[in-house]
Order: C-alpha cells, then structure tokens, then sequence
C-alpha cells in the first residue's frame, strides 16, 4: 500500500509535460528565495588554476603548496589533481583515508572519464581504493611520475601541522570513544584526554609510510558504467543525460535510500583551458587501527555519489553531483524534471540549485520539504495531498560544473565552499 500511496504521487510530476506539482516550485508569483550572494558560488574572473573545497584553510594551503611546486617542478594536470587529493589525508581523515571510496570525474573541453574506486566492483579488486585510484589515475594519464614519486614531494611539501575546523572538531567529539582506543587516534585528536577543539592543530601524517599501502597492479582503470536517464522530450529539447546511477528507478517510485547521510568529502580543480578534477570520497568508519597513522580505515561503502553529465544539442557538457543526503539521487531526479537540461549560463544553473527540495522517505512514507526556502501558498498546496510534510532545514547540497561556455564550478548556498577565484 505504502508504494502505490507513493506512486500516486510520484504521478502528479507528469502530469502537463513538467506537472501541476513541479510547477508549485516553477510558477509561483510571490516566489521569495533565501537571501544568498551569488559571487560566493561561482567565478566572476578566471584563474588559471581554480581550487575549490569546503575547507578555506585547506584551498589556500594548497595554493601556496601549488606556487611553491611551480618553481621547482613540471606538473601535468593530473599529477597536480594527485597532489591535491592526497592533501585530504591530511586534512580530512574524518571522510578520506586509504580505503575510502573514491570517485573522480577527470577531462577537458573535448571528453572526460567517471571513475568509481570502491571495493565491490569484482573488475577492480582494490583494498586500498583511495591509494589505488590514484595510482590508476597516473597511469591513464601516463603520467612520468608514479605514486611513490608525488608521495615523496606531499612529504616535503605540506605543511607538518594540520588546523582543526569545526567538521573535523565535531567529527572527534562525536566518535571521541571510539578514537580514544588507538594510541595514533588519541595523540593526534586529544590533548589531555579533551578533543581538539576549533583553530587547534594537529602533526600530520608522514606521506614516507604509505608507500607501504602501494601494491603494484596490471588492472587497468576501469571506468564506471552509465544509464542514460530517460525524460520527455519536451524537457530536454535534444539535450541527453547519463548518470552512472539508473535514475529511471525514481519514476517507478524506487527509492535508494540510506540509513543515514554519508560521510563525503568534495573537492575540485579545474583550468582556465577546461581541464577539470573533481573528487568524491566517501567513508563509513570500522575504527580498525591503520598502519600506525590516525588514518581511519572504512567499511564497504555499497553506493556511489550520484554524478550526471549533460549534453547538449552541440555537444557542450555540463557535470551534475550530489551529495551529504540519504538519497541524493532523488534531487537530481526533480532538478531534471524542472528542466535543469535548458540551463546553459552560470547563473541559469544558480537558479536550479536554489529552489526549494523535497524528498520522499519511506518506513513511514512521508515528504520532507524545505520550507525555509518556498512560498506559505507552497507549503499549504503540499499540505493538500493529504501526505505527511515534515520541515528540513537543508536536503543536500549540489554542485555542477559548466563547460557550456567557459568552465566554471557553481556551488550550492546551503553550505561554505570556497573557491581560489574568491579567496584572492
């Protein structure tokens, strides 16, 4: 009963090409977003090296690390993007240790490749994902430097203390047992037996040691398998999308649910010539001490972060990821049945990201909605349906990356992510 109440829901989204629904979120005249400032989730000027983190300490670290790499090495694209994703181990050991799973979406103006590093795929058989998509990364670069060789310069590169932010202090205080009981998790995060608070810092990892973790592998990078999406032509108007995610499934009210929201870590870097990186990891903890580092070992992490590419009718692409959510398939689902395929400028995309989301839940069925950032007469004609509405404060966040014109990273304003066009 609970899937068909939801099926007949869920068909209110097709009726009239777009549906009565959607178009709560599309036409409503009194429509009042939440006040955001919109130089703070895209560029306005062009950089020729674009970092962008949630973390402001960790994009100007790595800027300066950057600057100091430029004098005294020539970096591909790709072994910089190396570099920049093993400065996570140093900063963000609450969501990127070396059996994260790691997804990485990684081209240019003519093509890219969606990798998925994760230990259930039987064609990759990885241990430590994290550490092993970056040596498959190198090699499907042909890169002239191996993983050892970049290991070696993050030693003499990075800063050797690491300043606590608040994700990471709330992280320690809430897992604070759990970390207490290995002696590496206790002397990095406590200081007499209190966890490390805010601006507090911490000695870092020596890169040296997890040249241990590497293991030589004639696997050749696979890439993950895509599904394009089906969607009424009059939404895409010739544009395609593919996702490596059956998003179909939503249409017949088949929900992905999780338990709980995962712990993710997003980060990006792109050029001013359209060469882009984007990185994904996601760790669910087993606290099983790792090689003598505070390093934290992850489960199985059975799903992916969902990643679409859109094309349009001349080929221009546009990346679309979602995150921090228990299922953050369904917000890409409705975004495309608003019609996110006709965006096409930055601040087209902007638009999309801030409506107002809402997701189904089930066991019971209910609709969470968040109402902070629609309109009373949509929340009364939710009301309506005779379904349980329940308020959320934010649904997870969504980020796209445009190369419709130039390359340009925007961000959701539910949450800080800066970006080095902004911090200079």
């Amino acid at each position: 009963m609970n899937t068909r109440f939801l099926s007949l829901i869920l068909s209110l989204f097709y009726l009239s090409g777009c549906s009565s629904f959607l178009n709560l979120f599309k036409n409503e005249p009194n429509y009042k977003l939440k006040p955001t400032v919109e130089k703070q989730h895209y560029c306005f000027k062009r950089n020729k090296l674009n970092i962008a983190h949630q973390n402001k300490d960790i994009v100007k670290t790595f800027e300066k690390i950057h600057l100091n790499i430029s004098k005294k090495y020539r970096f591909s694209f790709s072994e910089k993007a190396v570099l920049w994703s093993l400065l996570q181990l140093a900063f963000s050991p609450n969501n990127t240790s070396p059996s994260s799973r790691f997804q990485v979406i990684l081209g240019n103006k003519e093509s890219y490749k969606i990798f998925d590093f994760n230990k259930k795929d039987p064609r990759l058989k990885l241990n430590q994902t994290f550490l092993d998509g970056l040596q498959m990364i190198l090699k499907s670069s042909r890169s002239k430097r191996s993983l050892r060789q970049i290991l070696s310069i993050a030693q003499n590169e990075f800063p050797l203390d690491v300043e606590v932010d608040d994700t990471l202090a709330r992280f320690i205080q809430n897992n604070r047992a759990q970390l207490q009981k290995s002696r590496y998790t206790r002397k990095a995060f406590f200081k007499a037996k209190n966890p490390l608070q805010p601006g507090e810092t911490f000695r870092r990892l020596n890169f040296d040691k997890l040249n241990k973790l590497i293991k030589k592998t004639n696997h050749r990078s696979q890439q993950a398998p895509l599904f394009q999406i089906e969607l009424p032509s009059e939404i895409t108007q010739g544009s395609e999308v593919d996702c490596n995610m059956d998003l179909n499934l939503y249409a017949r009210s088949i929900y992905l649910l999780d338990k709980g929201k995962k712990n993710n870590n997003i980060f990006a870097l792109y050029t001013d010539s359209g060469e882009f990186f984007i990185g994904i990891t996601t760790l669910s903890p087993n606290w099983k001490p790792l090689y003598n580092n505070y390093l934290i070992s992850s489960e199985q992490v059975s799903k992916p972060q969902p990643i679409c590419i859109l094309k349009n009718e001349f080929n221009k692409k546009a990346v679309v990821i979602s995150f921090k959510d228990r299922d953050p398939g369904q917000h890409i689902f409705h975004l495309l049945q608003y019609g996110l395929t006709s965006a096409r400028e930055n601040n087209e995309f902007f638009e999309f990201i801030k409506y107002p989301r809402h997701q189904f839940l089930l066991s019971p069925p209910r609709l969470t909605f968040e109402s902070s950032r629609g309109s009373t007469k949509q929340l009364q004609s939710l009301l309506k349906l005779n379904f349980p509405v329940y308020n959320a404060s934010s649904l997870a966040e969504v980020w796209v990356f445009n190369q419709m014109g130039s390359s340009s990273l925007i961000t959701d304003d539910r949450n800080h992510t800066y970006q080095s066009c902004h911090i200079n």
